[in-house]
């Protein structure tokens, strides 16, 4: 089969974290969390790694990850440009932001002509998830078969604020039948409760699973993000806010019966850097994996 894909989605901007901590060093030789995702799916069977960054960021990621994945995998660096549009459109003055994590991956399109995973480039999703991705590419994947490492709610919070979260409704044997994202999640009495817009609090189960935005697919899931491109530039082409997300792509096409998603569950571990104060508790975790031996202390002089 032709060689396993990995999209990293690192043109986010950080705004709560208040910086960009796609590039901030938490390892013990200055790795970031997105090497370590890199690192997992090399030693998992991904032979490809794509980049999606902003245009600034560009020429840094080639001069960076040259080096490190010489002779481990290729590799290419791809711009989210807010100006990749279909015919007929363009940003709207004013809008700064780009269009959301479903155009990132339209931004891979031209780099990706294999099954492929999807990852946000400032989470730790574990090994694991990885590899139970890779295989089902390998077995279970078709052009609108998909996959999705689910992950389980109270072990994806923050102590320092409230934080998004897409809940997954799952039918049968651990089909996915749509995602409904939930803002303002925090912990409260060390359980998870969303903070509803009148400031009261709802408690949720802590073992429901939810989407950390990190998917298999293969390349036929293309043709459907463009043509949802359109549609939703239909509607939002003047918005300096709107964002297309994938999820909300995942909801379309489960509905339509277009496609099918399996969520993939084995207790993953998860950890991210939402909030500056995240920081030293990722710090930490990385430590310890790096002691109990998971981890070498240098990820790339070996």
């Amino acid at each position: 089969m032709k060689e396993m894909t990995l999209v990293v989605l690192a043109a986010g901007l950080g705004s709560r974290y208040g910086g960009l901590k796609q590039l901030d060093a938490l390892g013990p030789s200055g790795e970031t969390i997105m090497e370590y995702s890199v690192y997992d799916a090399i030693r998992s069977g991904f032979e490809k790694i794509v980049f999606v960054t902003s245009g600034e960021l560009e020429h840094a990621f080639g001069e960076t990850w040259k080096p490190r994945l010489h002779k481990r995998a290729a590799m290419e660096v791809v711009v989210q440009d807010a100006n990749d549009l279909p015919g007929g459109f363009s940003v709207p003055p004013g809008r700064v932001r780009p269009w959301g994590t479903a155009h990132a991956v339209l931004a891979a399109r031209k780099e990706v002509n294999s099954p492929f995973a999807v990852i946000n480039a400032d989470d730790f999703y574990g090994r694991e998830a990885y590899r139970l991705i890779r295989e089902f590419l390998i077995t279970e994947a078709g052009e609108n078969r998909y996959c999705m490492a689910g992950y389980r709610l109270g072990k994806t919070l923050s102590g320092y604020g409230g934080v998004s979260r897409g809940l997954c409704e799952i039918i049968q044997e651990h089909e996915l039948s749509g995602v409904t994202e939930i803002k303002n999640i925090e912990i409260a009495g060390g359980l998870p409760a969303w903070r509803q817009e009148d400031g009261t609090l709802k408690m949720l189960d802590s073992q429901r699973i939810v989407s950390m935005n990190i998917w298999g697919f293969k390349p036929g899931i293309f043709e459907h993000l463009e043509k949802g491109f359109r549609e939703f530039l239909a509607v939002k082409k003047g918005s300096l806010t709107a964002e297309y997300l994938l999820p909300g792509v995942i909801n379309g096409l489960l509905a339509s019966g277009q496609a099918t998603v399996k969520v993939l569950q084995a207790g993953f571990e998860w950890f991210g850097i939402t909030y500056r104060n995240d920081k030293p508790g990722a710090v930490g975790r990385i430590r310890q994996m790096v002691e109990r031996g998971t981890y070498p202390v240098s990820l790339w002089n070996r």
